[in-house]
């Protein structure tokens, strides 16, 4: 072992990209990984995106007999193994356990009766040899153990199989046309945003968490991690930089940005959650993007951010009526951060003049187009709005 592990920067561990599918613990034992009692530590529906996976392991108390071993509770170890596991599973089509390990780092040891959380990034997924990173931590985020090159494969010959609930077998997203004009974007799940959440964040971003109600809080904190994502991605993927020295609000403003970690520039940046998603996008211009659960209360007052004529677009419209009301809904939205206006001035100087399923067309001011994209992830509609040119102050 190395004295000093790599870089590990914890907003990568405070929450997954992608839509999260989750597994109970009991499920997990009972079809994907049959182990005994003992070993049954992973205590909380795991999530799993085709970014790697996140667990709540529980260490078990120590039995008579039993010391405490130098690098750690082995059970815990062998959880995060099982989340690799279930992950290789559903992404991968193979039962996949370990069969090596490239470098360990204990940085303190895991204690039996104790909680941790593991991630797993999947490195390179070249079968039948998988290869992993897993990083454990404790509830607040202070790294124990970091395990690089962890090799996985099939050991059965071929005898197990994961069972077809588990198989992931689309991975390309039907909504990849709404970020085409962006030159980054990420979708995360406000559930898997972890505890220790934030402990990544930059000194401004927490002076002004600092005033928010515990509900304002994490709405905040996934905005705050998805667009520090966007920084990563928009800098070359960079997986060393800090997450503290990432910061996503403009001085003096509550507007996001994402830098580019080296200093070198910034990027223009839009962030949207609701009750289960948060959106973030990145363009060199003006853009923004809203996220919205489709609900038919949409339909109770349409006056109130319809024209007449965008309530007969609405009537005359051959999508569902709640999608297309709330399209119009959302439009305005994403019109209002890319061009930092109220709502209301959204409502007033936005006019839709065309519904699509994924594309509509509007006017500002009745004088300059622009166009909106969609998708949806089950009940949640997402709209981006990127061909918008002039500044606010032209428009008046």
């Amino acid at each position: 072992m190395d004295e000093e592990p790599p870089a590990c920067p914890l907003d990568l561990a405070a929450a997954l990209e992608g839509c999260s599918f989750q597994v109970t613990p009991d499920r997990i034992y009972a079809e994907l990984v049959p182990f005994g009692a003992a070993y049954r530590n992973i205590v909380e529906p795991i999530h799993l995106t085709q970014e790697g996976a996140l667990a709540a392991l529980q260490a078990p108390q120590l039995v008579d007999g039993q010391t405490t071993q130098p690098l750690g509770a082995p059970f815990v170890l062998d959880a995060a193994f099982h989340a690799a596991c279930v992950w290789s599973q559903r992404y991968m089509g193979v039962v996949a356990f370990p069969v090596g390990i490239e470098q360990r780092f204990v940085l303190r040891p895991t204690r039996t009766g104790e909680p941790y959380i593991a991630r797993i990034f999947p490195k390179a997924t070249d079968q039948p040899l998988l290869h992993f990173d897993i990083w454990i931590m404790d509830p607040d985020g202070r790294l124990c153990e970091v395990l690089i090159g962890v090799q996985m494969r099939d050991v059965s010959g071929g005898r197990l199989q994961p069972p077809d609930w588990i198989r992931c077998t689309e991975l390309k997203s039907v909504n990849d046309h709404l970020f085409a004009d962006c030159a980054a974007a990420t979708i995360m799940e406000r559930s898997t945003i972890m505890p220790f959440a934030g402990t990544c964040l930059s000194d401004r971003e927490r002076e002004r968490m600092g005033a928010m109600g515990e509900r304002r809080r994490n709405g905040y904190l996934a905005a705050r991690l998805a667009c520090k994502r966007l920084a990563r991605k928009l800098s070359g993927n960079d997986d060393l930089t800090s997450p503290r020295d990432i910061s996503t609000l403009d001085e003096g403003s509550v507007r996001p940005f994402c830098p580019v970690t080296d200093g070198s520039g910034r990027y223009e940046c839009s962030v949207s959650h609701d009750s289960r998603f948060v959106v973030a996008v990145a363009a060199s211009s003006p853009l923004g993007v809203d996220v919205e659960r489709l609900s038919a209360r949409i339909l109770k007052a349409p006056h109130l951010f319809m024209s007449e004529r965008e309530q007969e677009l609405l009537k005359q419209s051959k999508l569902d009526q709640v999608r297309a009301a709330m399209q119009i809904w959302s439009i305005k939205e994403a019109v209002a951060k890319a061009l930092n206006i109220s709502l209301a001035d959204a409502w007033e100087q936005t006019e839709v003049v065309e519904i699509g399923g994924e594309e509509s067309h509007c006017r500002l001011r009745g004088e300059v187009p622009c166009l909106a994209f969609h998708g949806q992830i089950e009940d949640h509609l997402i709209t981006v709005m990127t061909t918008l040119v002039p500044p606010a102050n032209q428009l008046k």
